[in-house]
């Protein structure tokens, strides 16, 4: 609230636009080092307007100089949050790094594995190639693969949560078939995997040059 001109208070647009954000509740409080201090009970005023608007959010943060107040989301992001399920995330941090914690099936009502469709390869050397596929949620990746079916010896593995996915393997041997399938495991911790595939290495290229006699 700020005083005009002419002695009366009114209330500023940046207070109208916090009031907006709110639930229709406050409870205020402040801390030094030492203490905890609770603000005395709002007005019956303030109370009364409060309660006229509807339950908002209004996200900020602070360092010891200043209020920073957290600028809109963009539509774009807006638009794609709508389309995305219910879900909690919970993350904690210190001063030196952030800590996701893990996503319980049970909290958040997650009990399907991601589905995995498209799967591809695509050749990058004669020892080496890309194995790419997709899922229709966030999830990570894994390749498990080996030269005899049904044994699976090496594995590479990506663990960041994503749907379009691919692992590169290399160190192959030229000319050797290989037989894999691809995990992939959700935050929630459901998993699954694909049905085997394979996949034959280019043979070697020869270039054989020219004998010049003279």
């Amino acid at each position: 609230v700020i005083e005009g001109a002419d002695g009366q208070s009114v209330m500023s647009p940046v207070a109208l636009n916090a009031i907006i954000n709110v639930a229709p509740r406050f409870l205020m409080e402040a801390a030094d080092v030492n203490h905890r201090y609770e603000f005395t009970p709002a007005p019956a005023e303030l109370l009364a307007l409060i309660s006229q608007v509807a339950d908002r959010f209004l996200i900020e943060s602070a360092d010891t100089s200043r209020l920073y107040l957290f600028n809109p989301a963009p539509q774009k992001l807006l638009d794609l949050i709508r389309q995305v399920a219910d879900r909690i995330v919970m993350e904690a941090a210190d001063a030196n790094r952030l800590y996701l914690p893990d996503y319980p099936a049970e909290l958040i009502n997650d009990t399907t594995a991601p589905q995995i469709s498209g799967i591809s390869v695509r050749w990058l050397s004669p020892t080496s190639v890309a194995i790419s596929w997709l899922t229709d949620e966030f999830a990570d990746s894994k390749v498990s693969f080996g030269a005899d079916s049904g044994v699976y010896a090496e594995i590479e593995s990506d663990p960041f949560y994503v749907v379009e996915h691919e692992i590169i393997l290399t160190g192959l041997t030229e000319e050797e078939t290989y037989y894999f399938v691809v995990t992939s495991e959700d935050q929630s911790g459901n998993s699954r995997q694909s049905d085997e595939q394979s996949f034959g290495l280019l043979p070697k290229t020869y270039v054989y040059l020219p004998v010049v006699i003279r």
